[in-house]
C-alpha cells in the first residue's frame, strides 16, 4: 500500500484521490465524497483490519488532517 494507516497517510491519499478528480478532462471531475466520515473506531476490529478505519475524526472526535486536505481543496 502506498499510504500509511495513519493520519498522514490518509491526508496524502486524499490529497492524491483530489488530484487525479481535478486534472480529469472537460470538468468531470465534480469533487470528492466521503463515506462515512463520521464513523468512530472500533479499536479491536481496527487492529484486525486497518482498513476498517476511514473516519476523518479521531477517537475523541478531533478532526484528522485529511479534513484540512479536504478543505483546501474547496477553496478558490
Amino acid at each position: 500500500m502506498a499510504y500509511a494507516f495513519s493520519p498522514r497517510g490518509q491526508s496524502e491519499y486524499v490529497a492524491h484521490v483530489i488530484s487525479i478528480v481535478k486534472t480529469l478532462p472537460n470538468h468531470l471531475g465534480r469533487g470528492v465524497w466521503w463515506w462515512g466520515a463520521e464513523f468512530t473506531a472500533d479499536q479491536r476490529m481496527l487492529s484486525r483490519n486497518p482498513w476498517s478505519y476511514r473516519s476523518l475524526f479521531g477517537e475523541r472526535g478531533n478532526a484528522l488532517p485529511a479534513v484540512q486536505t479536504l478543505c483546501s481543496a474547496a477553496a478558490p
